[in-house]
């Protein structure tokens, strides 16, 4: 996951990455991805600190937390963000899920389950199955 972020900033133009020192981004990147998988949570495990991370990498709290914001920024990563989420975290994420449609925020695995059991197991096709919803919901 640490590689292909690092990738993806590479990719950017101009890259960030031109500019710091590799410790510094290093730490940033990997403060980002744990931030968005609750690698900084006590009740999770693993967990650390940050003050640790930090110490870790040699770099001071500020730079540490000004390069993961960057990163996150730059990437637009943010919890539980299913591109940036790990395959342990993938289970239990309800982002996976989420489909946006139009702009409207859908729930993809009902609307899934609706089409599989609507279309699937009657063996009517989408078109008729629309058509009778669409007389069923106007009133005709």
């Amino acid at each position: 996951m640490m590689s292909r972020s690092t990738a993806a900033l590479c990719r950017k133009r101009p890259s960030p990455i031109e500019k710091g020192q590799s410790k510094t981004w290093a730490c940033g990147i990997t403060h980002a991805i744990g931030m968005g998988n609750f690698l900084f949570d006590s009740s999770q495990n693993p967990h650390i600190r940050a003050s640790e991370l930090y110490q870790w990498f040699g770099v001071s709290a500020s730079t540490g937390q000004g390069k993961s914001k960057l990163v996150r920024d730059t990437l637009k990563m943010h919890q539980l963000d299913p591109d940036w989420c790990l395959p342990s975290w993938v289970e239990d994420n309800p982002l996976i899920w989420m489909l946006s449609v139009n702009g409207l925020i859908n729930y993809g695995l009902i609307n899934y389950r609706y089409l599989a059991c609507s279309f699937g197991s009657t063996g009517g096709s989408l078109s008729a199955r629309s058509d009778s919803l669409y007389s069923r919901t106007s009133g005709r």
